[in-house]
């Protein structure tokens, strides 16, 4: 089944309900087609100025689409932090032993939601360098109107965001080498020790000494738009159509499928809030390695090439 690229979900249906800290009636700045970050900055004034927590989503399932307040609901906020907080998928995928399973991938299941005491000034204190560049003072944050501070909200968790997913230097070299390890794993059908490569990957490395969740899912995800819809010279031509997931079922097939088919129109990275939110963060770890084996996998089938040399030379 083939995502909707990234768009705004309604999340002022979220706030309905018996336990939210921010009743309709108090009016809490939100209006239908919000985007998720506007909510955040509703959290941070609420926080400041009442002494309350934020909300926040921690996984939203397969096929939500933010239309419809999940069942059992309480106070949230969605995750638009989604690298810092990628560790939230292991609350719906535990590790997993072998990447191959015996049965079809279940779905990833309803939103499974969370309350988290001091998350707003947390979040503040990781945006506070960006806020800054916007004119917005974390200590003292005087804006004329939330929507100047939503705007401004917008643009610095693109960027937080945007630098997560877009590993540079070592950052990068680090994902590059481990998705070549997991690829080769596969190919080898050591699907065992793929599996305990991914469950080892950490969420964030504050000091870039390992990959990371979310640098190996944006470079997997890059490589991929860049190999299926033709924009990489070297890939082999009309390989998109031959790529197909190994036979079998995989942890985060389901991921896979939705991932190949948007990175043959080259939508697979910019779909990355949809996929998050949609599938969850291990199931999209594991669905875009899984993507990445199989396209590698066709690309040397095709040219003829050994499947580990070419894994080393075209995953970089």
């Amino acid at each position: 089944m083939e995502l909707d690229p990234p768009r705004a979900f309604d999340v002022s249906a979220l706030l309905v309900g018996d336990g939210l800290g921010c009743p309709p009636a108090e009016g809490c700045g939100l209006a239908s087609g919000a985007q998720p970050e506007r909510l955040i900055g509703v959290a941070f004034l609420r926080e400041r100025r009442r002494s309350n927590d934020c909300f926040q989503v921690v996984e939203a399932g397969a096929g939500w689409d933010g239309r419809e307040s999940p069942p059992g609901a309480r106070a949230h906020r969605p995750d638009s932090l989604i690298s810092r907080r990628l560790r939230a998928g292991e609350t719906r995928m535990s590790a997993v032993a072998n990447m191959r399973r015996r049965t079809p991938e279940p779905p990833a299941g309803p939103p499974e939601v969370h309350f988290t005491p001091g998350l707003a000034n947390e979040t503040l204190r990781e945006l506070a360098p960006l806020l800054a560049e916007e004119g917005i003072d974390v200590d003292n944050i005087d804006v004329p109107d939330l929507d100047t501070l939503q705007h401004a909200m917008n643009r610095a968790v693109e960027r937080h965001n945007m630098a997560r997913f877009t590993p540079v230097g070592p950052a990068r070299e680090h994902a590059v080498v481990l998705l070549r390890r997991i690829v080769e794993a596969i190919a080898a059908d050591d699907t065992t020790h793929a599996a305990a490569l991914l469950d080892s990957v950490p969420p964030e490395s504050p000091d870039n000494a390992t990959a990371t969740v979310a640098g190996c899912i944006g470079v997997a995800l890059g490589l991929l738009d860049e190999w299926l819809s033709g924009h990489d010279p070297r890939a082999p031509g009309g390989l998109a159509p031959h790529v197909a997931l190994p036979a079998g079922h995989w942890a985060g097939e389901r991921a896979a499928t939705d991932i190949l088919a948007l990175a043959r129109k080259a939508r697979a990275f910019r779909s990355l809030d949809t996929l998050l939110i949609r599938q969850g963060g291990k199931h999209v770890l594991y669905g875009s390695a899984l993507a990445l084996a199989a396209a590698t996998q066709t690309w040397a089938r095709t040219s003829g090439t050994p499947a580990r040399e070419l894994t080393r030379t075209v995953i970089r």
